[in-house]
């Protein structure tokens, strides 16, 4: 190679059965669109559940209930736990 000529780089094409086999398909990818928000919904309202406690559970106590659920609002709606009834019957 002389000196400052650039490189060559050779591009082989891609094998059209192998791309074929990576696409995902619409209704998976449909699916993927649908559970996403529900499963976020699901877990930025665990905090807003009105069938929780007034108080946080102790740290220190069996059966270590604060790790399910580790921060609790005083601002609570009922409307949460008809969401979270309907989630979890499906």
């Amino acid at each position: 190679m002389a000196p400052g000529a650039c490189p060559t780089v050779s591009v082989k094409p891609r094998d059209s059965a192998r791309a074929k086999s990576t696409k995902s398909s619409v209704a998976l990818n449909n699916l993927r669109a649908s559970v996403i928000p529900i499963v976020v919904g699901f877990h930025s309202a665990l905090a807003y559940l009105g069938s929780q406690p007034a108080s946080a559970f102790a740290f220190d106590k069996s059966p270590f209930e604060w790790r399910a659920f580790p921060i609790l609002d005083s601002q609570r709606w009922f409307g949460f736990d008809i969401f979270f009834a309907w989630k979890t019957s499906i």
